[in-house]
Parts: structure tokens; C-alpha cells; sequence
């Protein structure tokens, strides 16, 4: 079952990515390098959610339910990075809804069985949470990850050799905050799990919080966005997660007495 600990750093990694989604949408709605940014924080808070759900509900058809809900988020992320890397810090050209459509296709081929033996074809509930076994379709999410993440991390460079100064150190943040962000990704969710080793899952959604962290420090550092709006949401947004915080703990003690 889910501990204490790790249920907080859930609740924590779910507020900072709802909180991180709705201060840049909220910035410019019009821009597509916010539209598409808060869009990947989006499903990285839709990931946490369901593993966080599926780990909780020791119910098996509730607990398989989100399990499958799961791979969703990382389906849906590469596309969604890839058009963000087209845009991000400058544009390279306008892409059409119809090229839009036409990249996320593997994510619709996934989604399509999200609820099948080829997404999860089967759970256990361990002590450490819910462990599940991958199906085929985790191959192609692998698939979709090296080759679209790959493709983003190259226009990305390309961009970087063609940049000055405050544009170069945006892209090296965000450069490498992806790759870290990659690499655990990978192995907690895709690489382990498909060898028999399940409780790595429990640790995939935590990691989407270092590409966050990366492009908040670009925030701060390089004035990305209005330095006194970040300061002023923040500070509410601090006050909430403690306040939640608190009454988990509050309520944790008391259950623990009766």
C-alpha cells in the first residue's frame, strides 16, 4: 500500500505540476509555447494521478483501471514535446492541424488499446504498491519516446548552434533537464517494468518534477515570465501545499490513534 511518505510526495508532485500548468497557460493562452508546454505538464499530472490511484485503491478492477489509464501521459508526451521543441525559444515554422494530427498517431494507436492485455494485462498488489505486468503496447511507447524525444532533442541543438545569449542558455536548461528527465523515465517505466521489475513505476512520475525544476530555474533565472507574477503565485501556492499537507498529517495521527 501506498506510505505515508510517498503518498505526500505524490500529492506534492501532483500540485506543483496543476499549479505549473495553470501559471503558464494562464501567462499567454495564445502563445503555442505555452499552449504546448502546459499541455505536456498536463499529462505528466494526468501520469501521477493514475499511479498514484492505482497504488492506492487496493481494489483489483478499480487498481488495473488506472494502471492501464496510465501509460496514457507518457503516450501522449513525445508528440506533444516535439511540437513544444519546434516553437521553444523561437519558432521554426507554423506546423498545420493536419501535421499536428498526423505526429500524434502513435498516440492514438496506443490510446486505442489502453483498456486491453496489449496495454496491462495483469496486476498484484505488493507491500511497496501495485505491480503490473507491460504488454506489447509498451514496446511501441518505447518506440514512440527514442524517436520523437530524439528528434526534439536534435532541433533543439540545432537551435542552440544557431542562438546567442540569453536563447542559448534556455536551450541548454531545457536540453538537459530533458534528457535526465528521459533517461529515469525510461528506465523507471518502460526499461524495468518490461523485465519483471514493477515497483520502478512508482518512482516514474516524481521524475517529470526535474524537467519542471529545469525550466522553473530558466524561469527565475533568465525572466522567462514576469519574475513578480512567479513570486506572488508562488508564495499562495506554497501556503496551499502546506496547508494540505498539514491536514494529511493531522489526519494520519488521528486515525493512527483510534
Amino acid at each position: 500500500m501506498t506510505t505515508g511518505v510517498s503518498f505526500v510526495l505524490y500529492l506534492i508532485t501532483i500540485l506543483i505540476l496543476l499549479f505549473i500548468t495553470w501559471l503558464v497557460y494562464s501567462k499567454n493562452k495564445k502563445n503555442r509555447i505555452n499552449i504546448f508546454f502546459s499541455i505536456f505538464t498536463l499529462l505528466g499530472l494526468i501520469w501521477a494521478i493514475s499511479v498514484f490511484l492505482s497504488d492506492l485503491i487496493r481494489i483489483y478492477d478499480i487498481s488495473i483501471f488506472w494502471a492501464q489509464v496510465a501509460i496514457l501521459g507518457p503516450a501522449w508526451m513525445p508528440p506533444t514535446f516535439l511540437i513544444f521543441s519546434n516553437y521553444f525559444p523561437r519558432r521554426i515554422k507554423d506546423l498545420s492541424r493536419i501535421r499536428i494530427f498526423l505526429l500524434y498517431i502513435p498516440s492514438y494507436i496506443i490510446t486505442l488499446f489502453v483498456f486491453s492485455k496489449y496495454n496491462v494485462s495483469s496486476i498484484s498488489f505488493e507491500s511497496w504498491g501495485t505491480d503490473f505486468t507491460p504488454g506489447l503496447i509498451y514496446y511501441l511507447l518505447f518506440f514512440e519516446f527514442i524517436v520523437y524525444i530524439g528528434l526534439a532533442l536534435l532541433i533543439l541543438f540545432k537551435k542552440w548552434k544557431e542562438s546567442k545569449g540569453l536563447s542559448k542558455q534556455q536551450i541548454i536548461y531545457l536540453w538537459f533537464g530533458t534528457i535526465i528527465t528521459v533517461i529515469l523515465g525510461l528506465l523507471f517505466n518502460l526499461i524495468l517494468p518490461i523485465y519483471e521489475i514493477g515497483v520502478s513505476s512508482v518512482y516514474g512520475p516524481f521524475v517529470t518534477l526535474i524537467f519542471v525544476l529545469f525550466i522553473a530555474y530558466a524561469i527565475l533565472k533568465y525572466r522567462l515570465m514576469d519574475i513578480r507574477v512567479i513570486i506572488r503565485r508562488s508564495a499562495v501556492f506554497a501556503v496551499l501545499v502546506a496547508l494540505i499537507t498539514s491536514i494529511y498529517s493531522l489526519l494520519a495521527y488521528v486515525i493512527g490513534i483510534f
